[in-house]
């Protein structure tokens, strides 16, 4: 005897069953790493829309519904056209919500902000309205060819809540992307959004007052 003294049958067996969930997890952890795709994403939003154009508060109540959109308009992805029907994103940069929260949330803060209207809110909110907006989201992306970033989108106006039509008017901006990377891809979102979420927030405002008074009138009519 050497004064060594060897394992038990009981204590080799551990020691190999640690050796190869050890192994297992080295083996994992490599082909995590060679097939990890995940994405490091900026977060940008969209700041400074001015308020709708000044006037006389309104007594009625507006409810804002969140637009529709289809895919890829529909996410949180800044969109890319290159042309040809074909949509892309920009790499590692996102919208801090999706394009349609996020134009939602733009006109809320543009009606809010003209001091006209008290009785605002989603359309999810329970506000007691007495109209409702609705819009379709039809273009939120750059466009390659051109070189600029475009906004598009159809609105409707809605007496509530009996849901007739009050109105319906279509809506668009664009602005040129400028050089400097996702920077000025936001830039010029801005100034597309600034351009056209204060006209369709007085848009709104003037077809609702113009309702609400007929209506008023009709009203008193003998």
């Amino acid at each position: 005897m050497n004064g060594l003294s060897l394992p038990s049958r009981a204590a080799a067996w551990r020691i190999a069953r640690v050796a190869a969930a050890a192994s297992l997890a080295l083996a994992l952890s490599a082909c995590a790493a060679l097939f990890d795709t995940r994405e490091t994403l900026a977060i940008w939003r969209i700041d400074a829309v001015p308020a709708a154009p000044a006037g006389d508060p309104v007594a009625w109540q507006l409810a804002v519904d969140e637009p529709t959109a289809a895919e890829p308009l529909d996410g949180a992805r800044i969109v890319l056209a290159p042309g040809g029907g074909e949509f892309g994103v920009y790499r590692g940069a996102r919208w801090g919500e999706r394009a349609p929260r996020l134009l939602q949330d733009l006109l809320l803060r543009s009606l809010a902000d003209s001091g006209r209207i008290a009785g605002l809110g989603r359309g999810t909110d329970g506000v007691r309205a007495d109209y409702r907006l609705l819009v379709d989201l039809r273009a939120f992306h750059v466009e390659a060819d051109a070189g600029q970033a475009r906004i598009a989108l159809s609105a409707r106006l809605l007496r509530w809540p009996d849901g007739s039509v009050v109105a319906a008017q279509a809506f668009e901006a664009e602005a040129p992307v400028a050089r400097g990377g996702i920077p000025a891809v936001v830039a010029a979102f801005e100034s597309a959004s600034a351009e056209l979420v204060p006209a369709l927030a007085a848009w709104t405002l003037a077809q609702g007052e113009a309702d609400h008074a007929q209506r008023a009138a009709a009203r008193g009519a003998p």
